[in-house]
């Protein structure tokens, strides 16, 4: 089944919350950061390819729980969006297990597994098919360690952190230029090279994937979501192209995502 862009665009924020140390774990071995940049996204998980959920500002304090690489696992902040399907959701509880996402719609990356019985409270109603819950209270959540501040005793306190005598100035490790585009649950042996044409439009801000390619002009079903360089693939929103690619297939998805090689304007 195809997804129209409009609501494509009004529902993908793609993420997912790492629950695996609860919060009250968390408070135990409390370590205060400070955000030192003027607007913080907060990530779904430790990557620039994952979509925020939320975001923090200058001079708010943070719990850190571990760090991964150039990122600090935190305890999430209570107004990071927690989405559930609406059927599984009664008198305050789950009614049964099910997937918790960080948007309306199986597009979305999984929070977690919420368990039946499992108490929860609704924010949010009024869509059809989904509701808005607050975080519970085991949701963990990233930042970028190059914009927050440890004190230099707590540093090496850390989990996971290399350097322990390091300044928490330190800038993290500049990215690989190999590392893979995505991490996205892809389905194994699903990737195929493919050549597909269509009309190339954007799917909206925070988006895991940004573009999506249309059957034409007038059908602005998706056929497929893009993966590449968003301003060079920007620079053909609303032509008609050629893609060439890889194509996968995304857990949960019905949609395939292609990671971009080349777009040529038919």
């Amino acid at each position: 089944m195809k997804i129209s862009l409009k609501l494509f665009a009004a529902v993908l924020l793609a993420g997912g919350i790492a629950l695996g140390i609860s919060a009250q774990e968390a408070g135990k071995k409390e370590i205060t950061g400070t955000v030192k940049a003027n607007k913080l996204n907060i990530r779904v998980k430790p990557g620039q390819n994952f979509t925020s959920v939320g975001s923090l500002k200058r001079g708010e304090n943070v719990s850190i729980i571990q760090c991964q690489g150039s990122w600090y696992e935190i305890v999430a902040p209570k107004d990071v969006a927690v989405w559930v399907a609406a059927d599984a959701v009664a008198d305050g509880k789950l009614s049964k297990a099910t997937e918790l996402r960080g948007g309306p719609g199986v597009e979305h990356q999984s929070y977690m597994q919420g368990t039946a019985g499992q108490e929860v409270k609704v924010l949010e109603s009024n869509r059809k098919l989904w509701v808005k819950i607050a975080p519970p209270e085991n949701a963990t959540v990233w930042v970028s360690k190059t914009y927050i501040d440890v004190p230099r005793a707590d540093y090496g306190r850390i989990p996971g952190n290399q350097d322990a005598t390091a300044s928490s100035d330190k800038p993290a490790s500049k990215p690989n230029p190999k590392t893979p585009v995505s991490s996205l649950p892809y389905v194994a042996g699903t990737a195929k090279n493919v050549t597909v044409s269509g009309v190339l439009q954007p799917v909206g801000p925070g988006a895991v994937v940004t573009h999506a390619l249309c059957k034409s002009f007038t059908d602005l079903n998706a056929q497929s979501y893009l993966l590449g360089n968003k301003s060079e693939l920007k620079k053909y929103e609303g032509k008609e192209v050629s893609i060439r690619g890889t194509q996968r297939h995304v857990r949960g998805w019905s949609i395939p995502v292609i990671e971009v090689e080349s777009v040529m304007v038919k």
